[in-house]
């Protein structure tokens, strides 16, 4: 809750009176909009204590230019007096102008208007009220003593020619206006390579092991990290090693996302990255919601309009981050989750761009089951390191030569128009906790950035035990079967019976079981049944119930 809808809250409950009081400074500390926000807090309390806020009801009927020779003098004084940033100084009394006149009834009372250049209170002298005036929100202030990474904080000569302090120090990077910066390595002209991740807008990375993936996976967490404020990014870190990512867990309250029920930040239980894909397809149809209400296009567009006021958190309007999903060895997971964990990542990876959330995602294991079509066509930004051969070379980036890539870190980048021959920049162990205790020392937010609730389904059954106990032995053929048939959506038996080289009794049996279970219908003549289950999530809820799995 902001600053002044906390006000708004309070002059609702309690009236308009209750702001010139003592206590209404303890009634606002009770809301979530002060608490770990110190500096805002400080300044509110000086302004009432010291009775700015009761002058500012007082002075209300004044004419318009005195309300702003007041206003100045007003944030003149606090800033004097307690040495506060003007900025904040100006952002608190708006915000408590634009609480106190959006929710009275009174005439005559504190207004903002649209037609000052600086912003400033004016005074309206009637019964209409406006909510379009606000001094711009700036996500930034929630985190008012925060100060970005710098270049002190990488080795400056670590045996290396490219390393992570060239590239914060590059005239490339510390100028360049992209929304999501991102270092690819230096080219055969020793030039920076850079990218901005929402053009490209997702980045597959594969290679053998040991040829940099890791490395140049921690060099572009590094990149976003110096470049984006907390309020601007979210990070969902994917880590099915356990080991290469859990640097990144001591920042949870300022970057990282992650389910509610979740103990840890870092996702490395396969079940568990099922069920977090599935929340940010929630995140992301929530979002498409937010923007067509909004009448925008992208996510940068809506912020825009919200930071300009235009979109009224009442309306369920919010500050929309960045989410970056950094997912490392995602092959583990299509081996053991299958087509429940390739559906939301194709979906998240096709629809996401628009909405803000991208995805980076790396492998070593360059098979045609892993890297299939549906991944490519989702993700036509490539970075491909030394492979064993020129076959998986084209699989990667659909033309020879990662085979004869040389030294480790050694690159070839393509974002679907251009290849690139790169050297990707080296980053240590303890320049990535150096890094990462900079931020955790800093003001953070009392909880990390939360995901939707993904509620599971009933699927039918309020225990699956009855069924099962009340039948004979289910066939070891019934979760491949079942599996088939929901991928199909064919309930045939005849194609049960071809492809998985079954006879027609066993078949039956099989046919029976599904339909005991509400996977498929009931037998209507010579029809084909119905598939009553439509997706492999919700396949694999049953069998988790069934206790198959």
């Amino acid at each position: 809750m902001e600053l002044y809808e906390a006000i708004r809250e309070i002059s609702k409950q309690y009236g308009i009176d209750c702001i010139q009081k003592e206590n209404f400074f303890n009634m606002l500390s009770d809301f979530q909009a002060f608490k770990g926000f110190p500096a805002c807090r400080a300044i509110v309390k000086v302004v009432f204590v010291q009775g700015y806020g009761g002058k500012i009801l007082s002075n209300s009927i004044a004419n318009d230019e005195c309300w702003e020779t007041i206003l100045q003098q007003y944030i003149f004084e606090v800033v004097q007096k307690n040495g506060f940033q003007e900025n904040l100084v100006k952002y608190v009394f708006q915000s408590i102008a634009f609480g106190i006149g959006w929710t009275s009834e009174i005439p005559q009372n504190p207004q903002l208007s649209t037609s000052s250049p600086s912003l400033s209170i004016r005074i309206h002298k009637g019964n209409g009220q406006c909510d379009d005036g606000l001094l711009p929100y700036n996500p930034q202030f929630d985190l008012f003593h925060y100060t970005m990474p710098s270049a002190d904080l990488f080795e400056e000569d670590d045996g290396y020619e490219y390393h992570m302090r060239k590239i914060v120090e590059s005239d490339l990077y510390r100028n360049c206006t992209y929304e999501l910066p991102i270092a690819i390595g230096y080219n055969e002209n020793h030039e920076l390579v850079m990218t901005d991740l929402t053009k490209l807008p997702h980045l597959l990375v594969a290679g053998a092991t040991g040829q940099g993936k890791s490395t140049w996976l921690h060099t572009a967490l590094a990149s976003l990290l110096c470049a984006k404020h907390p309020s601007e990014l979210k990070l969902v870190l994917i880590d099915m090693s356990r080991l290469e990512l859990n640097f990144y867990s001591i920042i949870e309250r300022h970057y990282l996302a992650m389910l509610p029920a979740s103990d840890y930040p870092i996702i490395s239980d396969s079940k568990q990255v099922d069920n977090t894909l599935n929340s940010l397809c929630i995140e992301l149809d929530n979002r498409y919601d937010l923007l067509k209400a909004a009448g925008v296009r992208n996510v940068k567009e809506y912020n825009l309009k919200f930071c300009k006021r235009f979109l009224s958190p009442t309306d369920g309007h919010r500050f929309l981050p960045y989410i970056v999903i950094f997912f490392d060895e995602f092959a583990d997971v299509i081996f053991s989750e299958g087509k429940a964990a390739e559906e939301p990542m194709t979906k998240l990876a096709r629809l996401g761009c628009s909405v803000g959330i991208h995805m980076i995602i790396t492998t070593k294991c360059t098979i045609n089951k892993i890297i299939s079509n549906n991944i490519k066509s989702c993700f036509p930004s490539r970075l491909a390191f030394r492979v064993a051969s020129s076959t998986d070379s084209r699989l990667i980036i659909d033309i020879k030569g990662a085979e004869c890539l040389r030294s480790e870190g050694d690159s070839l980048f393509t974002d679907g128009r251009v290849l690139l021959h790169t050297q990707s920049p080296y980053m240590s162990s303890e320049e990535i906790n150096r890094l990462t205790r900079y931020i955790a020392n800093q003001q953070g937010y009392p909880t990390p950035f939360l995901l939707p609730e993904y509620p599971i389904s009933d699927c039918g059954f309020d225990n699956y035990n009855e069924y099962i106990d009340g039948m004979n032995t289910i066939d070891s053929c019934f979760m491949d079967a079942a599996t088939l048939i929901v991928e199909t959506q064919m309930a045939s038996s005849s194609l049960l019976q071809r492809e998985m080289k079954l006879g027609y009794a066993r078949v039956g049996r099989i046919m029976d079981q599904l339909e005991e279970f509400k996977i498929v219908g009931p037998a209507v003549g010579s029809k084909i049944r119905e598939v009553k289950v439509k997706s492999i999530q919700e396949l694999r809820m049953i069998f988790a119930r069934m206790g198959l799995i």
